[in-house]
């Protein structure tokens, strides 16, 4: 399974990619090859970039069946990284529910983890910054709403701050409560409220 999804994704590099960036001295390649889409007949053009997204459904799917079924904690980690990479965003109820998924080889043992060092050791936290958007900020505030763990508060508030800075993410999940306070929900409001202070800008 795990070098199917290396094919599919090779197969995205192949038609998409440059060739540049090969080497620590190269230049870096363009997002996309251009030229060489351009130069292609556009039926060309139409079954290249047909092929690209039939391989990112491929992929979005092998990426969702490995964080919920697989047991190889390697596997876990390139499934989440290739969602964040390559902005997955089918995969994001599974980046959530993973948000706490730890990655011990990218931290160093009985070292504090810091603002930035949460980003690689909590590899979902990473892929849903790389993501973002409204999707991934609806996604968080609804983990928010429904979870009493203190450590996945800290993880999605994060995410949020980052996502959208300290203010605004203060203000979404203000509006949220207030919203919730109409609606009488008391233990949503709670739990709300107990992620304000993990939304503060670091120090």
């Amino acid at each position: 399974m795990k070098q199917h999804l290396i094919a599919v994704c090779g197969l995205a590099a192949i038609l998409l990619l440059g060739a540049g960036a090969n080497s620590e001295n190269s230049q870096p390649a363009p997002s996309l090859d251009f030229e060489k889409l351009g130069a292609m007949s556009r039926q060309d053009m139409s079954d290249a970039l047909t092929a690209v997204m039939k391989s990112r459904g491929a992929m979005e799917s092998e990426v969702v069946f490995t964080l919920r079924l697989s047991d190889s904690k390697q596997a876990k980690i390139a499934a989440v990284a290739i969602a964040g990479y390559f902005r997955l965003e089918a995969v994001i109820p599974d980046l959530v529910a993973n948000i706490d998924f730890y990655d011990d080889q990218a931290h160093p043992p009985n070292v504090a983890n810091t603002y930035t060092s949460m980003y690689t050791s909590y590899p979902a936290v990473d892929a849903l910054w790389r993501i973002g958007g409204d999707r991934v900020v609806t996604a968080l505030v609804a983990k928010l709403e429904e979870t009493d763990d203190m450590q996945v508060r800290k993880l999605a508030g994060l995410d949020l701050m980052g996502i959208l800075g300290s203010d605004v993410a203060k203000f979404v999940v203000q509006k949220e409560i207030d919203h919730q306070a109409e609606a009488k929900n008391s233990t949503v409001i709670v739990r709300l409220k107990a992620a304000l202070p993990f939304l503060d800008e670091p120090k």
